[in-house]
């Protein structure tokens, strides 16, 4: 029972970090308007994800987005001595929960979505 408890574990935990990381991608690869589906002139229908190609703008996001691991791994390595493994795992995924339902709401600022993917990939 603790093996089939801890596949399932590793596994939400390597489909949500590899979820982040290519909602990364592609949230710096939408246009900069995050809330087209609240604007009334676009057809239900229609696809409102334009491809483009990245800025140098965004690779500088991509990179802090991605350097939150280190942080993320510092904050392991002190928090797992203090709470045990389990309570670690379960405050990280709570983190995680909170930083990724952020992303439901209508954000229009590039520094707020890189703050909260940052978070996330923390």
């Amino acid at each position: 029972w603790t093996t089939l408890l801890l596949w399932f574990i590793w596994c939400s935990c390597t489909f949500c970090y590899y979820g982040v990381v290519l909602l990364t991608t592609e949230l710096l690869e939408a246009s900069g308007d995050h809330c087209n589906g609240a604007d009334s002139q676009h057809d239900n229908n229609a696809c409102t994800a334009g491809c483009r190609p990245l800025t140098q703008s965004d690779y500088a996001h991509l990179l802090w987005t991605t350097l939150a691991e280190f942080p993320g791994i510092l904050f392991t390595i002190f928090i797992i001595e203090r709470l045990g493994r389990k309570k670690t795992m379960a405050l990280e995924f709570l983190i995680f929960f909170v930083a990724i339902s952020f992303l439901f709401f209508c954000t229009l600022g590039r520094g707020w979505l890189t703050f909260i993917l940052f978070i996330a990939r923390g």
